[in-house]
């Protein structure tokens, strides 16, 4: 359907779908580089190093939903 379209209207179109592809990614880096300097700046949190839960967990099924 855009082929049938004259040239001058073809090349207004297409102008127009460059440069608003390009405005995106104009704003998209600096949001991009902002969000990487904040990841870099959470908190370091240990994992668990075995599979077995560990003893003073309790599990959710056997808690006493009074405390």
């Amino acid at each position: 359907m855009i082929r049938r379209l004259p040239l001058d209207a073809l090349s207004v179109i297409t102008r127009a779908i460059s440069d608003s592809i390009s405005h995106i990614y104009l704003l998209a880096i600096p949001v991009g580089v902002v969000a990487v300097l904040l990841s870099l700046r959470l908190p370091e949190v240990k994992l668990r190093t075995s599979l077995h839960p560990i003893a003073d967990e309790v599990p959710m099924s056997n808690a006493d939903p009074l405390q």
